[in-house]
């Protein structure tokens, strides 16, 4: 560890487990020795900091090679199967990249309807796989417990 002597500006190299009070060998000046770690707060924040900014960065290059599909676009779902359960719908089906190149694969919204077609319940889940082949197919299924009283309709949507 070093230190100086508050007075006279001399510099001593210290070992850790030196004593706390010190008096200079010039001029005979004592003062308090406080202990410093290395690496302490600053250094942890400091790091931090430059792991945040390396994570918007790798997101932002991210987004630039694989855009994030629009619903409608490119990107079709499709239901192939509804089981009403007591306390459950379970849905499944496929989601296929219909474009000519890799893309991103959006969020998907279950919607829970009445017979009347009135929108009863949504519920948003992350889609099979975050990216997708041209011309891939995907198999997702998704379960929405506790449906609401009188759910006899669903549809699913890519999520704008």
């Amino acid at each position: 560890m070093k230190t100086a002597c508050p007075f006279c500006k001399v510099e001593y190299s210290l070992s850790k487990d030196c004593p706390r009070r010190v008096q200079c060998a010039c001029c005979g000046t004592v003062w308090q020795i406080k202990n410093r770690e290395r690496g302490g707060k600053g250094f942890v924040f400091a790091f931090a900091l430059a792991i945040l900014f390396l994570a918007v960065i790798l997101f932002i290059v991210v987004l630039k090679l694989f855009p994030h599909n629009e619903a409608g676009g490119t990107m079709n779902v499709r239901l192939d199967n509804i089981s009403y359960a007591e306390n459950a719908i379970i849905i499944s089906g496929w989601v296929q990249n219909d474009s000519p190149e890799l893309s991103g694969v959006p969020d998907m919204v279950a919607i829970v309807k009445d017979a009347q077609g009135a929108e009863l319940l949504t519920q948003k889940f992350s889609p099979p796989a975050p990216l997708l082949d041209a011309g891939e197919k995907v198999r997702f299924s998704n379960e929405i417990k506790n449906p609401p009283a009188g759910a006899v309709k669903v549809s699913i949507e890519f999520k704008e």
